[in-house]
């Protein structure tokens, strides 16, 4: 009886060691052997596709992918990436790497959306959706500009004419305005946008105003 006990004991034994989740090096090493689909996330020592964005899955989608810029149009990658640095140093508090997709950080096309691949300081990874990085018109460029800078300083935009060339971008600080007129001035390849920082005629706050001047 003993012997038999013995044997059913050393039998299950063998079959947890087999049935034992992988470690989080065997992960890993599985993981980077596929750099081309998935990354490794030192964070939170997880492997998800390299684009999170386009996952079917929620959960991934919500802790990998920043969709924060999914309506901004910018005319170049570099531009994204600007803003993604910038995002990153004020929202986040760590600094990134821009790590490739396809070309140059960034997974960028004529149609559809496109996205800046980052490597966070603190291990952890986030793809950035946007709306277009390779934007030619004018109006939607300005409008990406502006945009844009107002979300890396945490404020609302609102456009206020058909050309896009005055807004606001409320509930940031004063301080905040005009970081965001310097910050749209360098998307817009040096051309000066001013900026005032006024209350609300109703006495509830203020709003930094912009204006474009082309």
């Amino acid at each position: 009886m003993k012997k038999t006990l013995l044997s059913v004991i050393a039998g299950l034994a063998v079959i947890n060691v087999a049935s034992a989740a992988p470690s989080v090096a065997d992960r890993k090493a599985l993981c980077e052997k596929h750099p081309d689909k998935y990354v490794w996330v030192a964070k939170t020592e997880a492997c998800v596709p390299i684009n999170p964005c386009k996952s079917d899955s929620s959960t991934i989608q919500e802790a990998y992918c920043n969709r924060v810029f999914k309506d901004v149009q910018l005319d170049n990658w570099r531009k994204g990436a600007t803003v993604v640095e910038e995002y990153a140093r004020n929202n986040l508090g760590v600094g990134v790497i821009i790590k490739e997709l396809k070309n140059h950080g960034v997974e960028a096309g004529l149609f559809g959306q496109d996205y800046v691949r980052a490597v966070l300081d603190d291990g952890g990874y986030m793809v950035f959706e946007f709306d277009d990085l390779s934007d030619l018109g004018g109006a939607d460029v300005r409008e990406g500009a502006g945009r844009a800078a107002c979300a890396v300083y945490g404020g609302a935009w609102s456009s206020f004419d058909g050309n896009r060339r005055s807004a606001s971008c409320s509930g940031v600080s004063e301080a905040g305005c005009a970081k965001v007129a310097e910050l749209m001035t360098e998307l817009r390849d040096g051309t000066l946008v001013s900026h005032s920082y006024e209350a609300f005629v109703d006495g509830s706050g203020y709003s930094c105003f912009l204006i474009l001047e082309k």
